[in-house]
C-alpha cells in the first residue's frame, strides 16, 4: 500500500558554528637605498607586520581594497603587492615603502561556544568572539549565523511514499526509478 505523505527530515547539528571566515594580513616593506661616490650601491630592507583590527579586516574583505589599491582576487583569496622600484641617488640615502595585503577564506568550526578554535594560540579565541588576533594576522567570522537550534531541516514537503508495513519505514521519492 502506498500513500502521499508530508514529511520533515531533520538532522542534529553537531557544531555551534560551522562557516567560512577570513584571515587578513597587512605588511609594510621599507627599503633604504644608497649609492656612494665610488659607485657602490647598498640596500637594506625591513618588513613590518601591521596589527589589523576586526573592522580593518572586514573592510578589506568587503571592499577588496588595500589602502586605496584594488586587490587581485580568485574564489578563495585576494591580494595586493606593491612593487618597489629601486632608484639610487648619488651620495643620498633613499627610503622607499611598499604595502602588501592578503586575505584568504578560513573554515571556522566549533562544537560549543566555549570550544577552543584550532588556530587559537594559547587557547585565547572563542567562537562567540567573532574574531581571533594572531601574531601576524587576524581571523574574522560572522557570529550571527551560529546554530542556536539543536536540529536543522534537511527536507520538508511532499512527494515521498511509504511502502509496506515493515519494522522500518522505507521512503522513496515519488516517480523515482528503481
Amino acid at each position: 500500500m502506498e500513500w502521499k505523505l508530508n514529511i520533515s527530515i531533520i538532522s542534529k547539528n553537531k557544531y555551534y558554528i560551522n562557516e567560512i571566515g577570513h584571515q587578513c594580513w597587512k605588511k609594510i616593506t621599507t627599503k633604504w637605498l644608497n649609492e656612494t661616490w665610488y659607485g657602490s650601491k647598498s640596500r637594506s630592507t625591513s618588513v613590518k607586520t601591521m596589527k589589523l583590527s576586526k573592522l580593518q579586516c572586514q573592510t578589506m574583505v568587503e571592499s577588496e581594497y588595500c589602502d586605496n589599491n584594488k586587490m587581485t582576487c580568485n574564489q578563495d583569496a585576494c591580494w595586493y603587492d606593491e612593487t618597489i622600484i629601486e632608484k639610487y641617488h648619488l651620495n643620498e640615502v633613499i627610503q622607499i615603502q611598499a604595502i602588501s595585503c592578503t586575505f584568504i577564506k578560513k573554515q571556522i568550526i566549533a562544537e560549543h561556544e566555549d570550544s577552543q578554535l584550532y588556530f587559537s594560540p594559547n587557547n585565547n579565541c572563542r567562537p562567540r568572539d567573532g574574531y581571533c588576533q594572531l601574531f601576524d594576522s587576524v581571523i574574522i567570522w560572522e557570529n550571527a549565523t551560529r546554530d542556536s537550534c539543536l536540529y536543522s531541516i534537511v527536507y520538508k514537503g511532499p512527494n515521498y511514499l511509504r511502502t509496506g508495513y515493515t519494522k522500518y519505514i522505507i521512503l522513496k521519492k515519488k516517480n523515482s526509478q528503481e
